[in-house]
């Protein structure tokens, strides 16, 4: 099956209607857009992706990856100041769709712990707890259960994305993060609610062919709007 002949399916399969977000970036693509129910965007960025996309509901992340990515030390009470911020400012333009917990990259159990602190104080949101490897999965659904939250599938590989979205297997909302290939995004549009990526809104070659916007182009109905 060709790329283009797989696309409009995409959105319509696994528990409905796959939701899409894009990652935060100065200029996004109108085909991009078009497709995508809001943006991610991270404490430092919040302020301009609400000024500049005032239409588009923002899912918060926690800014660990970009701290990790850059072997930044962050601790606790500076993760959580700035989430609870990002928060509140998100909000006051109802742009607020829900919180990515803080975590840390890499840390496995100890990360999961830091999850578990910042539920209290972030009590009045709706929230995305992340899982990643070395995290107990089933524990991760029990408290969402309790919690009425979802899942935010981390981790470092693919492999652990896909693995734990089976497992996870629709018991309750799951997002996976930073999907950037046509065939991952084949993969878990069959496994999880909702996906995001940077690759396609900064026009990345994707499969070092064709990037987001070119591929997307014939089924974005920018006009009328997709979704």
């Amino acid at each position: 099956m060709t790329d283009q002949m797989r696309l409009p399916g995409l959105l319509e399969q696994g528990a409905g209607k796959l939701r899409i977000y894009s990652g935060f970036s100065f200029t996004i693509e109108p085909e991009i857009l078009a497709l995508s129910v809001g943006l991610v965007s991270g404490p430092k960025w919040i302020s301009k992706s609400c000024r500049q996309f005032p239409k588009h509901p923002i899912l918060l992340d926690n800014g660990a990856f970009p701290a990790w990515q850059t072997g930044v030390d962050l601790p606790y009470s500076e993760q959580i100041a700035s989430v609870l911020s990002g928060a509140e400012l998100a909000k006051s333009k109802g742009l607020l769709a829900a919180v990515i917990a803080p975590d840390i990259v890499g840390a496995g159990p100890k990360s999961w712990e830091r999850t578990m602190r910042s539920l209290e104080p972030l009590s009045g949101y709706k929230l995305l707890l992340p899982v990643q490897e070395g995290v107990d999965i089933e524990r991760a659904v029990d408290v969402c259960r309790e919690r009425a939250a979802g899942l935010f599938i981390g981790g470092k590989t693919f492999g652990f994305k896909r693995r734990a979205a089976k497992q996870i297997n629709g018991r309750v909302y799951t997002h996976a993060g930073r999907i950037s290939r046509e065939g991952y995004l084949w993969t878990f549009s069959s496994l999880v609610d909702a996906i995001d990526s940077t690759t396609w809104v900064r026009s990345q070659h994707w499969n070092k062919s064709k990037n987001w916007a070119q591929i997307l182009r014939p089924y974005a109905k920018v006009d009328n709007g997709y979704i």
